[in-house]
């Protein structure tokens, strides 16, 4: 009998919502933490590597942080009052501009300002997704829904470094990661 009950929350989680909605919100929970907690670990390093001084690398890294605090709220504000969806979709754009600043910038004062945008939708983007799963799933299954998009995006958190690492042992250089 409770073989039988496992089965079917387990078909519950699976046919809550269409599996499309829950391998994007995987693809989003993997991505933004590879990509957060690679520039967590290494952006000082890598903006050192684009020869930056190690002061203007850690002033970027300040920025980054302190930009992640203020998306958290502006976007957690947005996320009430406008629609989700295109809220993260305009999360995700500005993460691409921020990244591509950070590898294109040549000039302090830009990759200062890409540092901050990078922070202000990477980490703001991430706890964005923290407040956008648990509306994904019904209530029988949104503990379910919400803790296995968390765990695959732990995975990201985990590749992220991982993965500059090697990049960055193989000779890659900066540019290649950011």
């Amino acid at each position: 009998h409770e073989a039988a009950q496992a089965g079917s929350r387990r078909g519950a989680w699976l046919g809550a919502v269409p599996l499309s909605t829950t391998l994007l919100l995987w693809l989003s929970y993997f991505f933004t933490l590879t990509v957060m907690y690679m520039l967590l670990n290494w952006l000082p390093s890598l903006l050192v590597g684009q020869g930056f001084s190690r002061g203007q690398a850690v002033g970027v890294q300040i920025l980054f942080n302190l930009g992640g605090g203020i998306g958290s709220v502006l976007f957690g504000l947005l996320m009430d009052r406008w629609r989700p969806r295109l809220t993260v979709l305009a999360i995700y754009l500005g993460i691409l501009l921020g990244l591509a600043g950070l590898g294109l910038a040549k000039a302090y004062p830009l990759v200062a300002l890409a540092g901050f945008a990078a922070g202000l939708f990477v980490v703001g983007g991430q706890l964005v997704l923290y407040a956008l799963a648990p509306q994904l799933y019904p209530a029988a299954v949104r503990a379910t829904g919400t803790g296995a998009a968390v765990a695959v995006g732990r995975l990201g958190a985990m590749a992220g470094p991982l993965l500059a690492g090697q990049v960055l042992a193989l000779g890659g250089g900066a540019a290649t990661l950011v």
